[in-house]
């Protein structure tokens, strides 16, 4: 996977130190969730669907389970980092199967292109989210 790196961190750190601790926690898990909301639609909307009708597997997995599967968490971490995973839940475990492929079968990647793919878009709403937050702040 791709690494994300944000400009001006240094500029964000002077005006974030006049945050509360609490509201710069808020500020950056909007951030972040924004940002992953934006991968995490374009995973779904590239999770391949099964072409037959037939559930499959001992859950009885109907096609679209995998697209409808692919969740996001946030999780947050000491002194004010937020991580976010987003990915198949675990009941979607034939999701890595598809992305890296197996002894048998090529790998199709679909979450890895959708990353790749939509990363600057993330990026961009993780921006615009923080400046709102930011000016937000500054307003009250």
């Amino acid at each position: 996977m791709a690494d994300v790196t944000v400009v001006g961190m240094e500029e964000l750190g002077r005006r974030a130190a006049q945050f509360s601790d609490k509201m710069q926690k808020d500020a950056i898990r909007k951030a972040a969730n924004a940002g992953a909301a934006v991968l995490q639609k374009a995973i779904r909307t590239a999770a391949p669907v099964r072409k037959d009708e037939r559930p499959m597997g001992s859950k009885a997995r109907m096609p679209g389970y995998l697209k409808a599967h692919i969740s996001r968490r946030g999780q947050a971490l000491r002194e004010g980092s937020f991580l976010v995973n987003i990915g198949p839940l675990k009941s979607a475990f034939y999701a890595k199967f598809l992305e890296y492929g197996t002894s048998t079968r090529s790998a199709h990647p679909f979450m890895r292109n959708a990353f790749e793919s939509h990363v600057k878009e993330a990026e961009d709403a993780f921006a615009r989210t923080l400046t709102v937050e930011i000016d937000n702040f500054f307003k009250r």
